[in-house]
């Protein structure tokens, strides 16, 4: 059988793959802003392939295989790198608000606290994110919502730390233990059981889409007044709208 490698929607997925890259490599030289950038772009492209596969009624195993490649290294591996960074910031001696952003952001792993491992616990979000990608690409449940957090979503939440970091918003209760923790808790997000509603379109009455049309309006406010966080704190509504009032319709219909 004929493997065609070079489609349109293949190309759009190797995009997503090397912005992922980019951003690694940005993270690593400590220029977060471009790091984050990238990720985006990458959730941009990761879009686009699946709208140009349907539209041109182009299905294949590869570029199945290509996506879930491509995300992981766009939403696993990159932000890791990206939160690697800004716990080795956050870790560091010579972390202060005082400190031009410039020198922090060029900190190195020896410029950490002695026995201080808590910037290897970024290492979660690609972990976790593999095991994510994983189980949606064998979990025929997720048709018309999702079950646990989308990589993609929890890859943007983690770019509002550096961002907040990079634009001086960073609040000073937020220690490296309370992003550790956060960390900690998106990443079993990624693996959970938590149904989530999503913005696919199937067709129903507008009034079945409250939910979506609260997030949308809701987030238009949050990125008015909170900025640079804005993105996070989306994300975390995202996850209390669809625990509290989300209610799966054909729940019977998705259990294995």
């Amino acid at each position: 059988m004929k493997i065609k490698l070079f489609t349109l929607p293949n190309l759009l997925t190797a995009c997503n793959a090397l912005s992922g890259m980019l951003s690694i490599g940005f993270a690593l030289l400590g220029q977060l802003e471009y790091a984050v950038w990238f990720i985006i772009l990458g959730a941009i492209f990761d879009v686009f392939d699946g709208l140009v596969a349907r539209s041109m009624k182009i299905s294949s195993p590869i570029g199945k295989q290509l996506d879930s490649l491509a995300d992981v290294i766009t939403f696993g591996l990159a932000p890791g790198a990206m939160m690697f960074r800004v716990l080795l910031v956050l870790c560091s001696e010579e972390y202060r608000l005082e400190v031009p952003m410039e020198e922090i952001l060029t900190l190195h792993i020896q410029d950490l606290y002695t026995g201080d491992l808590l910037v290897f616990l970024a290492l979660l979000i690609p972990l976790l994110t593999v095991f994510r990608l994983a189980k949606f690409n064998v979990d025929e449940r997720q048709s018309t919502d999702f079950i646990g957090l989308p990589s993609p979503a929890s890859a943007i939440l983690f770019c509002s730390f550096a961002l907040a970091l990079v634009y001086h918003q960073w609040p000073l209760w937020l220690n490296a233990f309370a992003v550790v923790l956060c960390i900690i808790l998106v990443s079993l997000c990624l693996i959970s059981e938590i149904h989530l509603f999503s913005f696919k379109w199937k067709g129903k009455p507008w009034s079945q889409y409250k939910l979506q049309g609260i997030l949308l309006v809701s987030s238009l406010a949050i990125i008015f007044v909170c900025k640079a966080w804005s993105i996070a704190l989306i994300v975390f509504l995202y996850l209390i709208l669809s625990i509290v009032f989300y209610r799966p319709q054909n729940k019977e219909e998705n259990e294995i």
